[in-house]
């Protein structure tokens, strides 16, 4: 948030000239524009730790498993469309 307000009052377009993506819901700046952020879902985060730590503690000797919590991309006005040509340009 504090970088897309620094960003607007140089007067850099978001996002036509960048684009700026937040994470933990960001939702701050939803008068001005809304902010394209990623929510994490905390709680479940936790509650997943939670088990995964009481499963380590009965079960020392066991190796913990690796675990993907999801998330949820929350689209926004702050990021731009990525071009076709454009990506071609880049590449070439």
């Amino acid at each position: 948030a504090t970088v897309l307000r620094y960003l607007i009052r140089q007067k850099v377009r978001v996002p036509a000239d960048i684009s700026v993506a937040g994470y933990g819901y960001v939702q701050e700046l939803y008068s001005y524009l809304r902010f394209a952020t990623v929510d994490q879902h905390p709680a479940q985060f936790g509650s997943r730790a939670a088990e995964m730590l009481i499963e380590w503690l009965a079960n020392p000797a066991r190796q913990p498993e690796s675990v993907v919590v999801p998330c949820t991309l929350i689209p926004g006005e702050t990021v731009a469309h990525v071009r076709a040509r454009s990506a071609q340009k880049t590449l070439a």
